[in-house]
């Protein structure tokens, strides 16, 4: 998961933000392109763990998967965060494929944003600039 601008940590939930340049070479590699696409600064999401976002988003994925509270999501509350504020995110599974950042649905709202993630399809947000 990227995101373009800062959050406060504590809406981080135990994760990290890294600026892109700093981030596993996937997302590194990418800089740009997400730079151009969503605008800077490009922030990578690190679950405090993997070394990825798979964490966050499979713990979302439970719970929507579930009907629990989403409350108890550290990845819906950094979602929750960034539509407050405005900061632009996108979320895509990494395949082989360069360019499977730019699969996600864009999304209009938070339950938009939940609805393509249940299914599987990611999201992207872009904040107006």
């Amino acid at each position: 998961m990227t995101i373009t601008g800062m959050l406060p940590t504590e809406k981080l939930g135990g994760a990290r933000l890294i600026a892109a340049r700093q981030a596993p070479s996937y997302i590194s590699n990418l800089e740009s392109a997400l730079a151009s696409a969503d605008g800077n600064p490009v922030m990578f999401v690190e679950d405090g763990e993997t070394g990825t976002s798979d964490i966050l988003v499979s713990n979302l994925e439970s719970v929507l998967f579930n009907n629990e509270d989403v409350n108890t999501s550290a990845l819906a509350s950094i979602l929750e965060s960034c539509f407050r504020n405005r900061i632009g995110f996108r979320i895509w599974w990494a395949n082989n494929s360069p360019d499977a950042y730019l699969s996600p649905p864009l999304v209009e709202n938070i339950e938009s944003a939940f609805q393509a993630i249940a299914a599987g399809r990611g999201a992207h947000w872009g904040a107006a600039r």
